[in-house]
């Protein structure tokens, strides 16, 4: 049995990707291509997706991992932040005017 991804799963997959883009501050300016990856909502929201899929199964009584089901919800995940990312700077812009 694997874990659905609930809108709840999904604004948590935001505030990591958000949080490890701009409030982690000891992880940036250490290593260049760290720095390119931390600067894109698609490649953190990836990450996060598969590392979280492996946090939630590993509190599941039946935790089996499946490649197949991380790529998933890596690429989900990667979808929803750059959607959601690039949708609140748009609003910011708009807010700016």
């Amino acid at each position: 049995m694997f874990p659905d991804l609930s809108p709840f799963d999904l604004f948590v997959l935001y505030g990591l990707t958000f949080g490890f883009m701009n409030k982690v501050p000891l992880i940036h300016n250490r290593i260049t291509l760290l720095d390119k990856l931390l600067q894109c909502s698609y490649c953190i929201g990836f990450h996060m997706g598969w590392f979280y899929y492996w946090m939630k199964i590993s509190y599941e009584p039946y935790n089996n991992w499946d490649w197949w089901h991380a790529l998933c919800w890596g690429m989900m995940s990667a979808a929803w932040c750059y959607f959601a990312d690039t949708t609140i700077q748009k609003i910011e812009e708009l807010g700016e005017q």
